[in-house]
């Protein structure tokens, strides 16, 4: 492994992406495929005057929660329903 400390061995990432909401808006093109990271969800529990907790979810937990449908294209906003 060798330390760069300049960008310029990245210029290419900036040259190859495009303006668009799709992948090749965050990540250059040219790739067989692209692999989609889901953040966690949070469930958050109120017990009274004890405090608040914080629970890790998944997304499709939240779906399932929600009645939404889970898909390669779901949007946290679209499965979080009136949440």
């Amino acid at each position: 492994m060798q330390l760069i400390t300049g960008a310029a061995e990245a210029d290419w990432i900036d040259i190859a992406l495009e303006f668009s909401a799709r992948v090749i808006g965050t990540v250059p093109g040219g790739y067989e495929a692209y692999l989609r990271i889901f953040h966690p969800g949070v469930a958050i529990t109120v017990t009274s005057m004890e405090g608040t907790g914080f629970t890790a979810v998944s997304w499709g937990a939240v779906a399932q929660a929600t009645g939404a449908t889970v898909h390669p294209a779901m949007q946290w906003t679209s499965i979080i329903g009136n949440c």
